[in-house]
C-alpha cells in the first residue's frame, strides 16, 4: 500500500496538484522516515508549492547520503538556493 500512495502522489504532482501530493506524502513520511523515495517526492512537492523552507527541511538528509543521485543532490541545492532568497 505505501508504494501505491507514492505513485498516487506522483500522479497528483503531474496534474499540478502539489498541495494534495504534499499532504499524502507528509503523512507517509511520518510513518516511514527512512523512505527515500517519499522524502524526495515530498521535497519536490514542497518546492512545487513554493515551500522552499519545508523542502529544505525534508531534503536535508540527502546531504549525508553517500549514494545520493544527481537528481537528489540537485533538489537539495535548489531547496537551499530558494530558501536563502
Amino acid at each position: 500500500m505505501p508504494n501505491s500512495n507514492a505513485l498516487y502522489a506522483e500522479a497528483l504532482m503531474r496534474l499540478g496538484q502539489a498541495d494534495q501530493a504534499r499532504v499524502r506524502l507528509t503523512s507517509q513520511l511520518l510513518r516511514e522516515p527512512e523512505n527515500r523515495r517519499v522524502r524526495v517526492l515530498l521535497g519536490e512537492a514542497r518546492l512545487a508549492a513554493d515551500d522552499a523552507e519545508g523542502a529544505l527541511e525534508t531534503l536535508a538528509p540527502v546531504a549525508s547520503w553517500t549514494d545520493a543521485s544527481k537528481h537528489e543532490r540537485e533538489l537539495l541545492a535548489e531547496a537551499e538556493a530558494r530558501a536563502s532568497t
